[in-house]
């Protein structure tokens, strides 16, 4: 249940105030999407004051408390839609398909997901579209729900973004599939490099009230998504059979 505020900079802002695993999960998944060059909103760090939290919003789910700590925010933007039932109408429209130019990124952001063991994206998109773009949202759930330094489960078939309705109506082409499969299966170690580069300075700029033991979690990072070969080989596997599957 994000609020929204008006930050110092006179911009909205979609804050989210959940525990600190889920609001570290959001700035590091925004910052790597970034680095693999995804589309995001502009994010900040947003402290809000007790004097604007209105008593109306206050219930057994949101307490005054959870706002002490500094809060993620995306940039709100007007412009930008939820997911509908009426883009799932497009499936055989190829002159409406045309004017979503980048629709095989959904691919990208399958991959991304299987890398960050990130299975919600299923049930719900967790996308928004802006124009003909798609851009990725809630992140609070990736490392398998927040199990950091535990072993890390891969995402099923049933997990992925890459099986369901949205992804039949966009991934229409195998053979552009096929290309786009190629390319990320090159890009992907360099994708895995940059994030392994920016971490400690990612990690050096979290909030204090978010982390308490920083070089813990960076390690913990690195043993799970970053320096674990297991894993990375895992997240091809996975990502090249569910393309496969797709393809039948």
């Amino acid at each position: 249940m994000p609020v929204v505020v008006m930050a110092e900079d006179y911009e909205d802002y979609a804050c989210k105030y959940d525990s600190k695993g889920k609001l570290i999960n959001e700035y590091l998944a925004h910052q790597f999407l970034e680095i693999w060059g995804l589309n995001t909103f502009p994010a900040a760090v947003v402290q809000i004051s007790s004097d604007h939290i209105p008593d109306n919003i206050l219930n057994g789910r949101i307490q005054r408390p959870m706002f002490e700590k500094p809060s993620f925010g995306l940039r709100y933007d007007n412009d930008a839609s939820e997911i509908n039932e009426a883009l799932m109408g497009l499936r055989n429209d190829s002159y409406e398909l045309r004017k979503f130019p980048n629709r095989f990124d959904l691919m990208n952001i399958g991959l991304f997901d299987l890398w960050l063991a990130n299975d919600d994206r299923n049930q719900n998109y967790n996308l928004l579209t802006r124009g003909s773009e798609f851009v990725p949202i809630d992140h609070s759930t990736i490392f398998d729900g927040n199990r950091l330094g535990e072993q890390l489960s891969q995402l099923t078939w049933e997990d992925s973004i890459l099986n369901t309705d949205l992804a039949i109506t966009f991934l229409n082409s195998r053979q552009k599939r096929e290309n786009r499969h190629a390319e990320l299966l090159a890009q992907f170690p360099t994708f895995v490099a940059d994030c392994r580069q920016a971490l400690p300075a990612l990690i050096e700029d979290l909030p204090v009230e978010w982390c308490d033991n920083k070089a813990e979690l960076e390690q913990n990072i690195l043993a799970s998504v970053m320096d674990n070969e297991i894993w990375l080989q895992q997240t091809i596997a996975t990502f090249s059979e569910l393309i496969h599957n797709f393809n039948r």
